[in-house]
C-alpha cells in the first residue's frame, strides 16, 4: 500500500484541519450539516449510492484531523461504521433499502447498537431477541454505550433469532424504544436503548445469519483502525501543544524547554506518537490482504499499541503543564479524556489483547 499523500489527500487533510478549527463551538446538528456540503458523508461510501468512494487512507487522514480537533461529532459511529456494516452486507448478496444512499446524502444518521451485558459478561452471546409475530416481529431487550445512539434517526440494531445473528432497522420514534442519553468524561453523547417489545415489520430485518457475523467483524476491524487514527491525531496535537508550553513558560530565567529532564521526556513522546503511526499504518496495509483473520487481529493489534501511547502520550502532556493542564477551559486535558474514553469503546486493550492471542493460537494449531 502506498502511503505517499495524494493532492486530492492533502486538499483533505488541510480543509478538514482548517474547517475543524473554525467550527469550535458549534452545535452538533450544524456540524452534521456541514460534514455533507463537504462530502464527507458521501466518501466511506461507493458511487453507484451516491457517494464518492474514498479510500479507508482517505477515511483515516479525515478521522486524525477530527481526533486532532477534538471533534464530537460521531462521523465514525454514525457515517462510516454503519456505511461499513451495510456495504459488507451489500458484497454478500443482502439487498438493503437503499440506506447507504441516505447516509450518503446526509438524510439520515444511523446509530449501530450491538454492545449489551449480556454479551459482554458471556463471550459475544446477544440477548436482545427478535421473536416472529403473525404481522412480523417483535424487538426485545436493552443496548448499551450507543455513540451518538440518541442524536440519530434510526437504528441498526444487532439480534438474535432462531439462533441466528440478525441486524434489524429500528426508527428511534418506534413504540416501544426507550432511550437513556449520558455525556462520557469527554464530552461526547452516549445512549443506553432499552426495546420493549418493538413492533417490527419484516422489512426491517435486513439480514441474518452467517452474513450480518461476518459483516460484523469486517466493521469492527476498520472501526477499531479509524478509532486508532483518531487517537493519533489527538495524542500529537497534544504533544505539539506542549512543546509550544514548554517553549513559552519559564522558570528560573530559562526556558522549561531548555530542561534536559523535559527534552528527553518530549523525545519520549515524540517516539509514542510515531510508533502509534507506524502501527496506524501496518494495520491500513494489512487491509489489502484477503486473509480477514489477518485484519481482525492487525485491527486489534493496532487498539492496543495505540490506546497505550495515547494514554501515555496525552498523559504526560497534562502533567508537564502543571496545574494549568488540569483545568476544564484549556485543551490539553480534553484530550486525556479523549483517550480513556476511546481506550473503552469498541472493546478495551485486555479484550484486543485476547483477540490476537486467540487468533494465533488458531493459527499455531
Amino acid at each position: 500500500m502506498d502511503f505517499r499523500i495524494s493532492d486530492e489527500q492533502r486538499l483533505l487533510r488541510d480543509t478538514a484541519r482548517r474547517v475543524l478549527a473554525e467550527a469550535t463551538g458549534t452545535s452538533t446538528d450544524a456540524s452534521w450539516v456541514q460534514f455533507r456540503e463537504l462530502g464527507w458523508t458521501a466518501l466511506p461510501i461507493d458511487e453507484a449510492h451516491d457517494g464518492l468512494g474514498g479510500s479507508l487512507v482517505d477515511l483515516a487522514f479525515l478521522l486524525e484531523e477530527l481526533g486532532r480537533a477534538r471533534c464530537q461529532v460521531p462521523y465514525l459511529e454514525c457515517c462510516v461504521m454503519p456505511a461499513m456494516l451495510l456495504k459488507g452486507l451489500a458484497s454478500r448478496g443482502v439487498a438493503e433499502p437503499d440506506l447507504l444512499g441516505v447516509l450518503a446524502r446526509g438524510e439520515q444518521h444511523l446509530g449501530v447498537a450491538v454492545e449489551e451485558r449480556s454479551a459482554a459478561e458471556s463471550g459475544g452471546d446477544f440477548s436482545t431477541r427478535l421473536t416472529a409475530t403473525p404481522s412480523g416481529f417483535r424487538l426485545a431487550g436493552e443496548k448499551l454505550l450507543v455513540v451518538g445512539g440518541a442524536g440519530c434517526e434510526a437504528l441498526l440494531v444487532v439480534a438474535v433469532a432462531d439462533g441466528e445473528t440478525c441486524l434489524v432497522c429500528v426508527p428511534l420514534d418506534a413504540v416501544g424504544v426507550r432511550i437513556r442519553g449520558y455525556s462520557a468524561v469527554d464530552g461526547r453523547e452516549l445512549a443506553d436503548i432499552e426495546f420493549v417489545d418493538v413492533p417490527v415489520p419484516e422489512a426491517a430485518v435486513l439480514a441474518r445469519g452467517a452474513a450480518v457475523d461476518e459483516a460484523l467483524v469486517e466493521a469492527g476491524a476498520i472501526a477499531l483502525t479509524l478509532q486508532c487514527a483518531d487517537l493519533v491525531g489527538a495524542m500529537e496535537a497534544s504533544m505539539e501543544m506542549t512543546a509550544e508550553y514548554l517553549q513559552q513558560r519559564q522558570q528560573f530565567g530559562q526556558k522549561l524547554a531548555s530542561f534536559q529532564a523535559l527534552q528527553h521526556g518530549m523525545a519520549d513522546l515524540f517516539i509514542a506518537c510515531n510508533e502509534a503511526r507506524s502501527m496506524l499504518y501496518r494495520t491500513l496495509s494489512a487491509f489489502g490482504q484477503a486473509d480477514v483473520s489477518l485484519r481482525r487481529r492487525a485491527a486489534s493489534g493496532c487498539k492496543v499499541k495505540v490506546a497505550a501511547c495515547a494514554r501515555q502520550v496525552t498523559g504526560m502532556a497534562v502533567q508537564y503543564h502543571g496545574a494549568l493542564g488540569m483545568t476544564t477551559e484549556y485543551a490539553v486535558g480534553h484530550y486525556l479524556r479523549r483517550s480513556i474514553v476511546a481506550e473503552q469503546l469498541f472493546g478495551n486493550a485486555h479484550h484486543h489483547l485476547a483477540v490476537c492471542l486467540a487468533d494465533h493460537a488458531g493459527v499455531a494449531k
